[in-house]
């Protein structure tokens, strides 16, 4: 008897499962799982650009940056040389000569526009007809323009 019993089981109940698994099968679409890749990893630059602040920043950050943008091949030896040595300001002298303020003491780790500097410092070559240097000064001051673009933008918009 038991064993009938048994046997009618498995010929109606294991069709009726299997028949049911099938029905609840075909009847979800499967939903692709979604796998999220990890965030890009940012740039170099904008890695800097979260750090620095090209307008407001000492001596020693610039030296930094300077260093970390030659290393990497972001700079030019022309480029890293006018960063690393660019002076505090260029001021015009009462005989019409330039006067070349350069940093020292205290000012070597209080914020500074090195934008500015660098504007103010291809202005005063092109006024006395400095050439030399000029297209290295122009690149740098693209670069470093960019950088502080990408400073001031949000976070999230960096990537």
């Amino acid at each position: 008897m038991f064993s009938g019993a048994l046997s009618l089981i498995a010929k109606v109940a294991v069709p009726l499962v299997t028949s049911a698994i099938k029905s609840m099968v075909e009847s979800e679409p499967a939903q692709p799982q979604q796998v999220q890749s990890p965030p890009p990893k940012p740039s170099l630059e904008q890695q800097l650009a979260a750090r620095f602040d090209v307008t407001k920043m000492s001596v020693n950050e610039m030296k930094q940056l300077a260093d970390t943008l030659y290393n990497s091949g972001k700079l030019s030896l022309d480029e890293y040389g006018i960063l690393t040595s660019m002076p505090l300001s260029l001021t015009q002298n009462e005989v019409g000569g330039i006067d070349i303020n350069a940093f020292k003491g205290n000012e070597l780790s209080t914020p500074h526009d090195f934008i500015k500097n660098l504007e103010n410092s291809i202005a005063a070559r092109k006024q006395y007809g400095i050439n030399q240097g000029l297209d290295a000064s122009a690149s740098l001051l693209s670069k470093l323009k960019s950088l502080n673009a990408m400073h001031s933008m949000p976070i999230a918009a960096r990537a």
